[in-house]
């Protein structure tokens, strides 16, 4: 409730009430409810119904939480102690020698057929936007992890913040671990966790979140990013169903 009656007041402040046409929001229950929904609520505050036009990237961000969840395990704390070990170490890290995933014997016959294509699509997404640092960075690392060069050359930004709530941040933080995994220290079921997200990260994720805000091409992406995740059950069953269902 306070949600909702917040909005309307700054609505009121503004005197712009009268020409809200649309509402855009996380698709989280307590916008989405159909009956205490801040976005129903919303509406009836302001007596008319409104286009619903629900954050693209937070279904994405909800994909990704099902895949790390397979592949990482549950984490009881804010942050991923994972990455906090590796935030530590990183003064300590060499960035000149890292590997690639084309480097280990099963991701790269994972990722071989896609490479050349996900390698210009990334590249592509670099020449045509003014992304953001965390875009630029995930498109980055993602044509490291492929094992090709960046425009910028191979430059490396030191690990910022991270929290559960920052998806954006794990599959930044997953790519850069592999990276340099021979330089830190990771257990086989970190390294496992680790060659499992990358590949979904660069083979599914990435052109999906990249291309997700174009609303009028969100039917078409939509469906094929249903069909991309159904067939990824060749490569990962667990992260297939997951996904999926999400």
């Amino acid at each position: 409730e306070s949600q909702p009656q917040a909005v309307v007041d700054g609505l009121d402040q503004w005197g712009i009430t009268d020409k809200i046409a649309a509402l855009s929001f996380d698709t989280t229950a307590s916008n989405t409810g159909i009956r205490g929904g801040a976005c129903v609520l919303i509406e009836q505050k302001i007596g008319r119904d409104l286009l619903h036009f629900g954050c693209r990237h937070h279904v994405m961000e909800i994909v990704l939480a099902a895949s790390f969840k397979v592949s990482m395990g549950l984490f009881s704390g804010p942050e991923v102690l994972l990455f906090k070990r590796f935030q530590a170490a990183w003064e300590f890290i060499d960035i000149g020698p890292f590997d690639s995933g084309m480097t280990d014997d099963v991701v790269r016959p994972c990722i071989s057929a896609e490479k050349e294509r996900i390698i210009d699509f990334a590249t592509s997404q670099l020449a045509a936007h003014q992304t953001r640092d965390d875009y630029r960075e995930l498109l980055e690392l993602a044509i490291h992890f492929l094992g090709a060069v960046p425009p910028r050359g191979v430059l490396f930004r030191a690990p910022g913040p991270m929290h559960h709530a920052r998806w954006m941040a794990k599959a930044i933080y997953v790519l850069k671990v592999w990276l340099f995994r021979r330089q830190f220290k990771v257990t086989a079921k970190e390294e496992k966790g680790l060659r499992e997200m990358c590949c979904f990260v660069v083979l599914v994720y990435l052109e999906s979140w990249f291309t997700a805000p174009s609303a009028v091409q969100a039917p078409q992406r939509d469906l094929n990013l249903m069909k991309d995740l159904l067939n990824y059950s060749t490569t990962n069953f667990d992260i297939s169903k997951a996904t999926s269902e999400k």
